[in-house]
């Protein structure tokens, strides 16, 4: 599957025409509608229909048009910051974080940074745990914001020194008319047969890092989960009551006012956020970025 295709099917869905598709490419109707069949066979499954001699998106084809949006999206975000990188000449800090959660939490850190030391450039890059993990090992990545959901062995190796930024319980979100909405405080074997939603845009990944050992850990299995590519996609269903969904306490959630938070008792599924950096990484920036957070928070950096 190619970039190219991707297009392809997205013009095709967006101007409901394979010939204007064709024409907005400068390709013939011909070309367009082979890699059109050619994608319909990689996902083995049928995209367009056609009615009232218009094509039409078929249900699995409504589905894939979203995703290939945003991996489009991600795509030209990426191929921007890559040319604005190779750009510059001043200093730059190359940051990798995974969830809305580390952005929030590394925007507070971040800001008063770049206010003082304007002429070091930041570069935020959204990445999976693994390429973040990967990426600050091999220092394509500076700094990495992770956060971690009971298992901290994922991040705590030699390599890395890291700082805690942020820790709690991970809290259950449930649509306000679900009937486990009506108790304060729920036990977590009254998960067993719920659909758990979670956030992670990293299609690989079943489930999040601790929850399900966490949950057999508090003796009871998670035995339905969903995944959701975006934190916004998965608060909308839960709040349409699709599923629930665990989420870290401390953080806001206001906009979906029909959403309400319950604890679980004597709880294993704990989060905490962590900056970390490579001892190895001898780029100026990261050094300076060390020092300020310690002059400021009055912390030390952790090895494992």
């Amino acid at each position: 599957m190619n970039t190219d295709r991707l297009k392809y099917f997205v013009d095709s869905a967006e101007l409901k025409s394979f010939s204007a598709a064709a024409s907005k490419h400068y390709i013939s109707q011909t070309a367009i509608s082979k890699q059109i069949h050619t994608l319909e066979q990689e996902l083995n499954s049928q995209l367009f229909k056609i009615e009232n001699n218009k094509i039409q998106l078929t249900n699995a084809g409504r589905f894939f048009y979203s995703k290939a949006k945003l991996i489009l999206n991600d795509l030209s975000v990426a191929v921007a910051q890559t040319e604005q990188l190779s750009q510059t000449e001043s200093q730059t800090l190359r940051i990798g974080f995974t969830t809305s959660f580390e952005s929030i939490t590394a925007a507070k850190i971040l800001m008063p940074f770049q206010q003082v030391h304007p002429d070091i450039s930041l570069f935020p890059v959204q990445q999976t745990y693994q390429q973040g993990r990967e990426g600050l090992s091999n220092q394509t990545l500076d700094i990495v914001f992770a956060i971690d959901y009971g298992i901290a062995t994922y991040w705590m190796i030699p390599l890395f020194r890291w700082r805690l930024l942020k820790k709690g319980e991970m809290i259950l979100g449930i649509n306000s008319t679900h009937h486990l909405a009506q108790k304060t405080f729920l036990d977590g074997q009254e998960l067993t047969d719920e659909t758990i939603g979670f956030y992670n845009f990293d299609g690989t990944t079943p489930a999040p890092f601790g929850m399900v050992t966490n949950a057999q850990r508090d003796g009871y299995v998670i035995e339905h989960t969903r995944r959701y590519d975006r934190l916004e996609e998965l608060l909308l269903n839960v709040s349409l009551n699709n599923c629930i969904t665990f989420v870290p306490e401390g953080f806001d959630y206001a906009n979906y006012p029909n959403i309400v938070y319950r604890h679980i008792k004597n709880t294993s599924h704990l989060y905490q956020i962590g900056v970390f950096v490579n001892k190895q990484n001898n780029n100026p920036a990261v050094k300076q970025f060390v020092r300020a957070f310690e002059s400021v928070y009055h912390q030390n950096w952790q090895s494992e």
